[in-house]
């Protein structure tokens, strides 16, 4: 149970950048993304690297994560007509002292169609995805393009059902994201296909509702 409790801590550090829903601007140079999800869905998070330690300086990676949910509502919670499904990309590498270095970052969201059954034991999901990629330049000034991206992907649960709740806060110098958790999940193995994904890091199904606050503040 506290393996499973620090894993979801951890994967709302590392892929806070995804919540990228009805968009608000709040101060300046601010921007504040809402979303909540309710019932069932599945998610899985995958790397191009190797992080059973770190990787050399200089090696480019890229990180994916992935959402899809039966509800999900935009801020002033209106529902969403159907199930959505979120990506986010961001490649990065690290300098000679172990820095982290942004490359660029990809996002984006479209209508899914989902099936999961209700003991968690299989799910697919496939979308067209509205996708947005951005880099940054040494002067920290970005780019952005726009693009469709067809992606499906599917999980096998593993192990028992686990109910679990929380709250996690995380704060950079680019970020803060708060994030509430409850309701039931499974630990899952996972596929995507349509991106470059690299390799699974950790996926699962659940049956929970969540609700989700990012604000970015347009630097990394």
């Amino acid at each position: 149970m506290k393996k499973s409790i620090l894993i979801l801590a951890v994967v709302a550090l590392v892929f806070a950048g995804i919540l990228a829903i009805q968009p608000q601007t709040a101060k300046a140079a601010a921007t504040v993304y809402h979303f909540r999800f309710v019932g069932m869905g599945a998610e899985a998070g995958f790397s191009t690297c190797d992080w059973s330690s770190v990787p050399a300086a200089g090696t480019v990676c890229t990180d994916t994560y992935i959402n899809v949910a039966e509800y999900v509502y935009s801020e002033n919670g209106t529902q969403f007509p159907s199930s959505f499904m979120n990506l986010y990309q961001v490649t990065y590498k690290f300098d000679r002292n172990g820095n982290w270095i942004y490359v660029s970052d990809s996002w984006g969201w479209g209508e899914a169609t989902l099936t999961i059954d209700r003991k968690l034991s299989k799910a697919s999901a496939s979308a067209t995805i509205q996708l947005s990629t951005c880099t940054v330049d040494r002067r920290g000034r970005y780019s952005c393009t726009e693009s469709t991206l067809p992606v499906s992907a599917s999980w096998t649960g593993k192990g028992d059902i686990v109910r679990s709740s929380g709250h996690w806060r995380s704060v950079s110098k680019g970020f803060t994201y708060n994030s509430s958790f409850s309701g039931s999940y499974r630990e899952a193995s996972a596929s995507i296909q349509g991106v470059d994904a690299g390799s699974l890091m950790w996926a699962w199904m659940y049956n929970s509702k969540s609700k989700d606050v990012y604000v970015s503040r347009g630097s990394w």
